[in-house]
C-alpha cells in the first residue's frame, strides 16, 4: 500500500512549485536626466496575472519594486509595463525589459520624466520654423524627431528620412491587414496614417512645448528618441535607448498619455535604421492604433455616429484578436479602448 502511494505520488505533476521573487531596480530623473526624483509612486501594470505591486522612489531617485510571481509561473514575457506618478510630474506608463520568468533581479534602469511646469534642457520647438502646416481635419499622421545622442560625437545616426519610411510601411500595413480580418470586414478601412518629420531633435525640448506643438499641428502623437553612447572598456559599444511616443488628445480639455519604451544596454552594430524601425515596430503599430480610435471616437461621439463607433470598435477586437496571450497581457491601453467604446455603444 504504501509503495503504491508513493509511486502515485510520483507520478504525479508537482503541485505548483514555491512562488518566489523578482526585484525591479531603477532610477527615476527629470531634468533631462540632471535630477532625481523622490516620491514618484512606481506601480506595475502588466503583466497582470501577478499580484499588484507598488512602491516609491527614494531621495536619490532609485526605486526598488518586489514583483511576486504565482507558484509555477510558466511565462517568460520580455517586458513589464510600470506606470509613474507624482504631484510635480507628468504621469507616464514605461516598457522596460525584464525576463521575470527566468530571472531573480532586473537592474540598471533608467526612466526620465518630465516637470508638469514644462521645464527641459532644451529650446523651444516652433513648428513653423520647420515649415510644417497643421494638418487638415481629415489627415493623421505622427510627428517623428530625429533621435538625439549622448554625446553629440557618438558613432551611431539614424537616418530619419528612412526610419520614417519604414515606419510608415509598417504601421499602414498593420491597419491594411487589421481591415481584412472578419471583425472589421464589414466597415470601411481606417484612415492612412502618415508620418510627418521635423529636422531638430525634441527629446530633450520642454515637455509643454512639445505637447503644444502636437495640439497645433493636430498630428496624433509626438515621437522623440534620445540615445546614450557607452564606449567604455567593451570590446563592442553599447547604446541605451529612450523612446517617447507621446500621444495627443483630440480635443483641448483631454490628457495626453505618456508612453517611454526603455531599451538599455544594446549593442551598436544593431542601432541603426532598419534595425531600429523592425525593432520598434510592434508597439508603434500597436499605439498608432490607440491614437488613431482616440481621435475616431472623439468625432463619433461629437457627431453621434454609432456606425463610427462600432468600426473603431471592430479594429480594437481585431488588434487584440491578433496579440499572443503573453502580449494581451502588456496592452492594457487596448482594453481600457475597447471598454470606454462598449461604455459609448451601451449609453
Amino acid at each position: 500500500m504504501k509503495r503504491g502511494l508513493l509511486l502515485l505520488l510520483l507520478l504525479l505533476p508537482p503541485l505548483a512549485g514555491s512562488a518566489r521573487e523578482v526585484l525591479l531596480t531603477g532610477t527615476i530623473t527629470s531634468d533631462g536626466g540632471q535630477r532625481p526624483e523622490a516620491g514618484v509612486t512606481v506601480t506595475l501594470l502588466e503583466p497582470s496575472d501577478i499580484p499588484p505591486a507598488t512602491t516609491r522612489s527614494g531621495t536619490d531617485g532609485r526605486f526598488g519594486l518586489r514583483l511576486r510571481l504565482p507558484p509555477g509561473y510558466p511565462r517568460s514575457p520580455d517586458y513589464v509595463t510600470l506606470h509613474l506618478e507624482a504631484p510635480d510630474l507628468f504621469p507616464q506608463d514605461a516598457i522596460v525589459p525584464c525576463r521575470i520568468a527566468t530571472t531573480d533581479r532586473c537592474e540598471g534602469i533608467s526612466i526620465g520624466m518630465p516637470r508638469r511646469g514644462g521645464n527641459g534642457t532644451g529650446e523651444t520647438p516652433d513648428g513653423g520654423q520647420d515649415g510644417i502646416q497643421p494638418l487638415a481635419p481629415d489627415e493623421y499622421a505622427l510627428l517623428l524627431s530625429p533621435y538625439e545622442m549622448i554625446p553629440e560625437t557618438a558613432q551611431v545616426r539614424i537616418d530619419g528620412r528612412l526610419f520614417a519610411a519604414a515606419m510608415r510601411r509598417a504601421v499602414n500595413t498593420h491597419l491594411n491587414e487589421l481591415g481584412a480580418t472578419p471583425e472589421a470586414l464589414r466597415f470601411d478601412p481606417l484612415p492612412p496614417v502618415d508620418m510627418v518629420t521635423i529636422g531638430r531633435p525634441l527629446a530633450t525640448a520642454r515637455f509643454s512645448e512639445r505637447r503644444r506643438l502636437g495640439r497645433r499641428l493636430g498630428v496624433l502623437a509626438v515621437v522623440s528618441g534620445l540615445g546614450e553612447w557607452r564606449s567604455g572598456d567593451a570590446a563592442e559599444p553599447r547604446v541605451t535607448l529612450n523612446t517617447e511616443f507621446l500621444l495627443i488628445p483630440p480635443d483641448q480639455e483631454g490628457r495626453a498619455h505618456l508612453l517611454t519604451i526603455v531599451d538599455p544596454d544594446l549593442p551598436a552594430a544593431e542601432f541603426n535604421s532598419m534595425q531600429l524601425a523592425k525593432r520598434m515596430s510592434p508597439l508603434w503599430q500597436r499605439y498608432s492604433l490607440v491614437a488613431l480610435a482616440e481621435r475616431e471616437l472623439a468625432r463619433a461621439l461629437d457627431e453621434g455616429d454609432r456606425r463610427a463607433l462600432e468600426r473603431i470598435y471592430a479594429y480594437v477586437v481585431a488588434e487584440r484578436g491578433r496579440l499572443s496571450a503573453d502580449e494581451q497581457r502588456r496592452a492594457a491601453e487596448l482594453e481600457r479602448l475597447r471598454l470606454r467604446i462598449d461604455e459609448a455603444l451601451q449609453r
